[in-house]
């Protein structure tokens, strides 16, 4: 595992102003906002209407106990920083405590990239505490882990490829100079570095990275980023650990040879027998991100062009399929299911151009395993004209969203009275 230095510039305590409506411009990059955002069936083909609403529901007891579907608002954004003399794309997002990580990058050849840290502490007065800028590094991926944060992406740096670094955080989470940065090797030569690193997690005394194309799976020792292991893995793209953090599942993407689907791996890269699905509906070189979010029971996996999937890791079999939607003036290419996440009895599924498609999620009143989950469309919201979805997490009441372009955004989702006993039961 060969090391590199890249071009990095790490400002700390960084406060901006903000301004409290969307209606009025802001002069800095961050905005503090109020603004309501509206669930949207309308141009969504192939989903039957339901009885729920599809809009913001009213305030009344009445309506909210008829409905399933949140209330949401758009309370905070965070533009993309310039780079080189250009905006960079928000790729990636992750949330530790009260702090969110915005990886970014830049689309086409070109390599540049950032790291965001945004302070929730006060969703409706959200602060950048810290920022990481690179003129020769895409940012794909982050992923914290106690005081660490890893981050994979790829350098034109020390002649170029798929890296993987570790950056040293303060006692407030903010990033520190104290960075450590490696190539990731590729499956034809070890010697040689892979295209990109795609997907990174750590626990222990050990680091989990993924790499793309003609890449695969490296296990490296978190001291000093050298490499203990590596498995080939055609067209890796994310990685997450089980609930109990005693096994690995890695979502690969489609290829001329393989279909896409989902990898189940012990601690040491040993393939597992279970825990193995493939996902249909997948196209070679679909563009799509590809992630993969894995609980104590369930699991949910997007596949570009083949939707998001709601799978049972006990049984390895899909409990629901949601599929991409179809919006009048947007290319299949443009609404391919990036990313999924769950929180407060929903998924939320990370729809590119599209926006975001809300799912309400509901067990039985008597738990059974994987048995008799529920799952209902409510609609989508998209966030803005240029606005991409491609990423996306929830915590503690919130959805923060990484939107390409349009950088970072923080919507508060309020779970409605029906949901919320549902999710009681």
């Amino acid at each position: 595992m060969r090391a590199l230095n890249i071009a990095i510039s790490i400002l700390l305590m960084q406060t901006l102003s903000a301004c409290r409506s969307s209606s009025t411009p802001c002069a800095d990059r961050l905005c503090n906002t109020y603004d309501n955002i509206s669930l949207d069936q309308s141009e969504v083909t192939g989903v039957a209407a339901n009885s729920y609403s599809s809009g913001m529901h009213s305030m009344s007891l009445l309506s909210d106990v008829l409905s399933l579907t949140p209330t949401l608002t758009l309370v905070g954004t965070l533009a993309p920083p310039t780079v080189n003399g250009a905006k960079v794309q928000a790729s990636d997002i992750t949330v530790s405590g009260s702090k969110v990580y915005v990886a970014y990058n830049t689309a086409g050849n070109t390599q540049a990239g950032a790291i965001d840290v945004i302070d929730i502490s006060n969703p409706l007065m959200v602060t950048m505490v810290s920022e990481a800028l690179y003129p020769t590094t895409d940012i794909h991926k982050v992923y914290v882990d106690g005081n660490r944060l890893f981050a994979a992406g790829a350098t034109s740096d020390n002649g170029g490829g798929g890296n993987v670094q570790r950056i040293q955080l303060d006692a407030n989470g903010r990033l520190t100079s104290f960075v450590n940065s490696v190539f990731l090797r590729s499956a034809s030569n070890a010697s040689v570095p892979a295209y990109a690193g795609t997907s990174v997690i750590s626990s222990g005394s050990y680091v989990y990275a993924l790499s793309g194309d003609n890449g695969g799976l490296s296990i490296l020792n978190e001291s000093n980023l050298s490499e203990v292991s590596f498995t080939q893995l055609d067209d890796a793209r994310d990685i997450s650990f089980d609930s109990s953090k005693s096994s690995l599942y890695a979502v690969t993407g489609k290829t001329v040879s393989t279909n896409a689907g989902i990898k189940h791996f012990d601690l040491t890269g040993g393939a597992l027998g279970s825990g193995n699905y493939t996902l249909a509906n997948a196209q070679v070189n679909d563009g799509g991100k590809s992630t993969i979010v894995t609980g104590s029971s369930m699991q949910i996996a997007t596949a570009g062009y083949g939707g998001a999937r709601l799978i049972c890791t006990a049984s390895g079999t899909s409990l629901g399929l949601a599929a991409n939607p179809t919006v009048s003036g947007l290319t299949a290419a443009e609404q391919v299911a990036n990313a999924a996440t769950y929180g407060g009895g929903y998924m939320f599924v990370a729809n590119g151009e599209a926006g975001v498609s809300v799912y309400s999620i509901n067990a039985p009143l008597i738990p059974s395993g994987c048995n008799l989950v529920s799952i209902t469309f409510l609609g989508r919201f998209n966030l803005g004209t240029d606005a991409s979805v491609n990423n996306l997490y929830y915590t503690n009441g919130h959805l923060v969203v990484a939107t390409g372009e349009k950088g970072f955004k923080i919507i508060k989702v309020t779970t409605s009275i029906l949901s919320g006993l549902l999710q009681a039961l």
